[in-house]
């Protein structure tokens, strides 16, 4: 029977071997998913896995291959988790443009009448921390921040 990798290495060995690939870990989660926190989440979970799975790792064996099996076992799971059981009806799958542009106005008129009941204390540091952007026919188009400091 073939001693364990890990147990022959000894742990502070493959703890060395294991940190060694964790940035390119992270990357190669990172490459795959949508955003920061999911690859943070994924790359903690993988380590995880290596180190609770640390005595299938047999002589042998290729550290480095060992932990992106795991890593790739990860993604499948994660992916696998988020695909949706059932479908959307079809009346929630899109809008049409009408829809979109009744709504767009409907957010356009909230965002008129709740801007003129704020405080001018607070109507001014909107305007001081964010720049809007219109339309020919006054629709909001676009906005940004102008103080980098303000909605934190």
């Amino acid at each position: 029977m073939p001693v364990p990798f890990a147990t022959s290495l000894g742990t502070a060995q493959f703890d060395a071997g294991v940190t060694e690939f964790v940035v390119k870990l992270r990357a190669f989660m990172r490459a795959r998913v949508p955003d920061d926190a999911t690859a943070d989440d994924l790359t903690q979970e993988t380590l995880l896995k290596v180190y609770r799975s640390r005595a299938s790792l047999r002589e042998g064996d290729r550290l480095e291959a060992w932990l992106y099996r795991i890593a790739r076992r990860t993604l499948i799971d994660y992916y696998r988790k988020r695909r949706p059981s059932e479908k959307l009806p079809d009346s929630l799958k899109s809008e049409s443009p009408d829809d979109v542009s009744t709504m767009r106005d409907a957010v356009l008129i909230s965002t008129i009448r709740y801007m003129e009941e704020l405080p001018d204390a607070y109507r001014v540091k909107l305007q001081d921390c964010c720049r809007f952007e219109f339309d020919r026919h006054g629709k909001v188009i676009g906005w940004e921040r102008r103080n980098p400091r303000c909605c934190d």
